[in-house]
């Protein structure tokens, strides 16, 4: 190739590039000189580029009756047991949206004393029971969703940034936007 055809490449390479950072929720204008795409790129939103919000998790969930279709772990204070720690888990079907559910589930390991509210027991996926732990011996406190409608779903665990997921036979299970950082 000839210099001509390098630098026609290089222009080419360089608009790709550009649209793939947009492409990823980045911005960077047509005249911005390559010494500034580092930055453009370390600028794009987290969560694997995808649009979704940080904090919010992926599901793709299959209809599964009235199984527990994920379990989601709790967070609790056990130097303190006589008060009891929420855990708010809300559910969106559009990750920039409202939660169309939002569970709060609480744990009290003295007396064993367990309970679940919601805002809407009749969404796509709700809370369907409590379990004292996946391993009691050195796992938290879990609640069960179960899945009215099957979808794309996105999950909050208010307040925490890397909780845990399992499936009904008691594996951990990862988002479809999970990122081994």
């Amino acid at each position: 190739m000839n210099i001509a055809e390098n630098l026609a490449l290089l222009a080419q390479t360089k608009e790709n590039i550009r649209q793939a950072i947009i492409t990823m929720g980045g911005s960077v204008e047509s005249g911005t000189p390559f010494s500034a795409y580092t930055q453009a790129i370390l600028a794009i939103p987290t969560g694997g580029g995808s649009g979704i919000p940080e904090g919010l998790w992926e599901f793709d969930v299959m209809q599964e009756g009235g199984t527990n279709v994920i379990w989601v772990e709790s967070f609790m204070e056990w130097e303190n047991p006589n008060d009891p720690v929420s855990t708010v888990v809300n559910i969106y079907e559009d990750p920039n949206g409202e939660p169309i559910n939002s569970i709060t589930y609480k744990f009290t390991p003295k007396f064993s004393d367990e309970f679940i509210t919601q805002t809407n027991s009749s969404a796509g996926l709700y809370a369907a029971e409590n379990s004292g732990a996946i391993n009691p011996y050195n796992d938290p406190p879990t609640v069960g969703i179960s899945c009215n409608t099957a979808g794309t779903y996105y999950i909050e665990v208010v307040g925490h940034t890397n909780p845990r997921f399992y499936d009904d036979t008691v594996t951990e299970i990862y988002p479809n936007n999970y990122v081994n950082s």
